[in-house]
């Protein structure tokens, strides 16, 4: 291998590792800030509307979202199967999705999720997020 590989693959994993510990930090269930809200009944057309739902909103800066937007569905699900992650991954793809959050307004931490909604959850995200 030449020293220009070396020098290539030292700095590719030197980002890769920093990106793993941002991501550390945005997707950390003790850390997670996001908020519940409706969104009223949308009149798209004459004919046809958006019913009213519930939308989690994760509190992160603009580059964070981005990052997160390009993890694989492997990287997701890995993130879902981690008990420090697996709470804030799925309430990032709520918000990511704009999937209807109702259930959260009595789900309001992981414990509670955990037992009632994460299998159910994680077994949507399998069969939403493309590979």
């Amino acid at each position: 291998m030449n020293s220009k590989a070396v020098i290539l693959l030292i700095m590719t994993l030197s980002v890769k590792s920093l990106f793993a510990q941002e991501l550390s930090s945005w997707i950390d269930n003790n850390t997670f800030k996001y908020k519940i809200v409706r969104v009223s009944l949308q009149l798209k057309t004459e004919e046809k509307a958006v019913p009213s739902k519930y939308l989690i909103k994760a509190e992160l800066p603009e580059n964070a979202r981005n990052d997160l937007k390009k993890l694989t569905k492997k990287e997701w699900l890995a993130l879902l199967s981690n008990d420090k992650s697996d709470w804030a991954a799925n309430l990032f793809l709520y918000d990511l999705f704009e999937r209807d959050a109702f259930l959260f307004n009595t789900t309001k931490n992981r414990e509670q999720w955990c037992l009632s909604l994460k299998q159910k959850d994680i077994d949507f995200w399998k069969k939403k997020l493309k590979e």
